[in-house]
């Protein structure tokens, strides 16, 4: 039931209008009431707007609508646009009850559909991310600022389709809550015909991997397969997008939409779709309605998937597993035959059930070409269990036929949920770390020797960095009380930490190689290294760094050692030797001692050449462990990222040097500085590694 406030051409609502309202039991919401008073201010504002009619509320759903019309003869136009503006556009604002929601902005008409932003062709996507973007405080004034936006932008062609959201399948994501997550590494057959790969279960826990009644949260698509659990999901392009969706609820909504847009229709396409995209999307204008379609797939639905499908392969001959031959009357039964894109589907639905388990979901991949060009965007649909169940049976009776146009004559009542796919292709997703100074760590090899305080959370990082591989070197025992601040967890406590943060490693990252280093003795271990972190504060392992310098004047590994101070753990050191540079580790300490100890604007980093002072260093354990320096987990991760990140630098400028860096809760300024070596020592030969380490 709809209530309409006529208000023509004067204000929108009067304020004992609004008064009136606020206090009646169906009517618009005092949010409602204001922001309708601001939309007829606003409008005084932005001179394109007028209000056409309104405002209309929607009893059933509370939502009140108003149509306003904007003149976009102002509009700078493109001849590459998408949509050809009329000189004024009619657009529908629904204003939700709360304020938790921006207003939907709609159009009664599939005019725009294609373009960029614009979701199943009917309703504009102004809020990318309505939590970070919609201001309640600002009212409905940046509605229209953004719908405004919009229209220049899209009549002059300014919006870049490989960045809108979902562009390809109607700017809707589709997900059904409760599904798993569809992980997509590898690049897909490039093929145009449907082809088979494969779903590798993974467990979230070793809860989930121990209970075998909870259903996996992931499934790895996979080319080739893995185990006998491995379930078939067919991969299914198709020849274009699918601007108005995908369909929800049934079977039949998707084979529909693919119907009507997948050029079938060679002489009037577009009237093709757009007379069945108003078919196959909800009502457009206000009041909202349920149509007759909606009601039949909710009382499906409230049937059950296995009830539902029953019926449709009961007695009336339109069964999905008909008898061969003759129907009742001793007439062949003919169905009618679908277009091939759904036939092909259907095809390939059926191929998947025939092949899974019993008990078995049948899930398939729609690969959909972008309206942009380039890589496919992916949507992966799941058929309930009793659904291929009962396929299963019929195609394995001797009686019994099952063809592709039985399934999509069953379509209807046929229950269809979609997955979230995490897709991470290289050819459609981007690091979100390009860019970063970490960037220079991709495909290496990095040793990291120590992983305690600092080198712990040092070998997460550089995991996360992508490094393709990680060797790790600490024979020191993981202990309780090592929890508090370094990256290992109640599991690890007992074992060695090298061999404890391997598996932490090997959890965060799928593809990347870890390594353990048993000796440091061999150095042609090490030099194969880009890069080795040196955090265990050993002066043995400081003179035989040194002597790689001098031994082997070749290597291609930058050595790079790593502190904090004893006090507060808040500020860090990093003394980095790039490969040529011809200066030893002790060489640039002592050189970076001299620099800070002549500098009295950065005499806080003294700490790092000085013996440690009465009190700066404590005993965690009374009688059972060795003095340690203070910190916590914060401070250490802080420390150990902004080193890392100097390291970096080096790597991709290939210049020695000594870093400094103090946290901000240190008070230590500046918090930043490098030291180069002087020109004095870049001139001079490399010493003799005894004579440095003395």
């Amino acid at each position: 039931m709809s209530t309409e406030y006529d208000v023509g051409n004067t204000p929108v609502l009067s304020a004992l209008e609004v008064s009136d309202l606020v206090e009646t039991v169906v009517g618009p919401s005092e949010w409602q009431a204001q922001a309708l008073l601001d939309l007829d201010d606003a409008v005084g504002e932005f001179a394109e707007f007028v209000v056409e009619a309104g405002p209309v509320f929607d009893e059933e759903t509370a939502v009140c609508h108003v149509k306003v019309s904007f003149d976009t003869t102002g509009c700078s136009r493109s001849p590459r646009a998408k949509v050809r503006f009329h000189d004024r556009e009619e657009f529908t604002i629904a204003i939700e009850p709360g304020e938790g929601w921006p207003p939907h902005v709609m159009v009664d008409h599939l005019r725009f559909l294609g373009a960029a932003h614009v979701l199943s062709g009917f309703q504009l996507c102004l809020y990318l991310d309505p939590a970070r973007e919609w201001d309640p405080g600002d009212g409905i004034r940046s509605t229209l600022s953004r719908l405004r936006d919009w229209v220049e932008n899209t009549a002059g062609n300014k919006y870049d389709p490989n960045t809108a959201l979902y562009h390809a399948v109607g700017g809707t994501p589709h997900l059904t809550p409760g599904t798993p997550t569809i992980v997509i590494r590898d690049p897909l057959p490039t093929t145009a015909r449907p082809t088979r790969m494969y779903l590798h279960a993974r467990a979230a826990s070793d809860e989930t991997a121990s209970n075998q009644d909870m259903p996996p949260n992931r499934y790895d698509l996979i080319a080739d397969r893995l185990d006998d659990r491995d379930l078939v999901i067919p991969v299914i392009p198709l020849r274009g997008d699918l601007p108005i969706g995908a369909g929800s609820g049934a079977l039949s909504e998707l084979f529909g939409r693919i119907e009507v847009t997948q050029g079938l229709w060679p002489r009037d396409t577009q009237r093709a779709i757009h007379e069945r995209a108003l078919e196959l999307s909800p009502a457009l204008t206000p009041p909202r309605t349920t149509t007759a379609a909606v009601d039949e797939i909710r009382s499906i639905a409230r049937r059950g998937p296995l009830e539902s499908l029953a019926w449709t392969c009961g007695w009336n001959g339109h069964r999905l597993a008909a008898d061969v031959g003759a129907s009742e009357d001793n007439e062949a039964f003919e169905y009618p035959e679908p277009e091939e894109p759904v036939t092909r589907l259907a095809a390939a639905l059926i191929d998947g059930m025939r092949l899974n388990p019993a008990g078995a979901q049948q899930y398939a991949l729609v690969a959909v070409p972008h309206p942009g060009g380039g890589s496919r965007h992916l949507i992966c649909l799941r058929v309930p269990a009793q659904v291929a169940d009962v396929t299963r049976e019929a195609l394995a009776a001797p009686d019994v036929v099952v063809t592709p146009e039985k399934l999509v004559l069953a379509s209807g009542r046929v229950p269809m949920e979609w997955c979230r796919v995490s897709d991470e292709r290289g050819e459609v997703t981007v690091r979100r770390d390009v860019g970063r100074p970490v960037g220079e760590l991709v495909g290496k090899t990095v040793h990291v020797w120590g992983t305690g305080g600092i080198g712990s959370w040092i070998a997460e990082w550089v995991v996360r960095a992508g490094v393709g591989k990680v060797v790790l070197h600490d024979p020191g025992c993981v202990t309780g009380g090592l929890l508090v601040r370094q990256d290992f967890v109640e599991a690890d406590v007992g074992l060695r930490k090298d061999r404890a943060l391997a598996t932490r490693l090997r959890a965060m990252r799928d593809d990347v190689e870890v390594e353990l280093l048993e000796d440091l003795t061999p150095p042609e271990a090490i030099l194969e290294a880009d890069l080795l972190i040196d955090a265990t504060i050993n002066r043995a392992v400081t003179r035989f760094l040194d002597d790689l310098v001098v031994t082997r004047p070749d290597r291609r590994t930058t050595f790079a050692q790593i502190a904090t101070d004893t006090d507060t753990g808040t500020l860090g050191i990093a003394i980095v030797a790039v490969p040529g540079g011809g200066h030893t580790l002790t060489e640039l300490d002592t050189e970076a001692g001299a620099q800070v100890e002549a500098d009295s604007e950065i005499e806080d980093y003294r700490v790092f050449w000085n013996e440690p002072s009465p009190g700066s260093e404590f005993v965690p354990t009374r009688g059972c462990s060795i003095p340690t320096f203070h910190g916590s987990a914060a401070d250490l991760a802080g420390v150990s990222g902004a080193l890392l990140n100097a390291i970096c630098l080096h790597l991709a400028s290939g210049q020695s040097g000594t870093h400094l860096m103090a946290l901000p809760q240190s008070g230590v300024t500046p918090s930043r500085r490098l030291l180069m070596p002087s020109l004095r020592q870049m001139l001079s030969s490399p010493s003799d590694p005894a004579d440095s380490a003395a």
